[in-house]
């Protein structure tokens, strides 16, 4: 049996000292989402289009705001719900995020060893 899997590339943000910085968080997410990710990306309500990268660091900018505020958890409007709620929290905003392949690699896994 062969299974599908996806690898997410990670996303270039600035960091809080305005440097550039590659973001782990897309992994984090699918984790997090137990690896649908994808399928709950295509699921997405069509509405304004944002790119998977620009819905990622906005994703940053809302963690570092709950950093900086010491507001850690799973709660809403705490640090690791925003992780959990990826997908709902980007439709609540007006957005759906728009796929272009670029963001992940697809790669097949067979279960048979060699």
């Amino acid at each position: 049996m062969v299974k599908q899997y996806v690898r997410w590339k990670p996303v270039w943000c600035k960091s809080r000292s305005g440097r550039h910085i590659y973001l782990g968080t897309p992994e984090i997410i699918d984790i997090r989402y137990r690896g649908t990710l994808l399928s709950q990306i295509l699921a997405m309500p069509k509405m304004e289009l944002i790119t998977f990268d620009d819905a990622v660091r906005l994703l940053n900018a809302k963690q570092s705001e709950c950093f900086s505020a010491g507001s850690f958890g799973d709660s809403p409007d705490q640090y690791g719900w925003y992780d959990l709620h990826f997908v709902s929290w980007i439709s609540s905003l007006g957005y759906h995020i728009e796929l272009t392949g670029d963001e992940f690699e697809s790669y097949s896994v067979s279960d048979k060893v060699a």
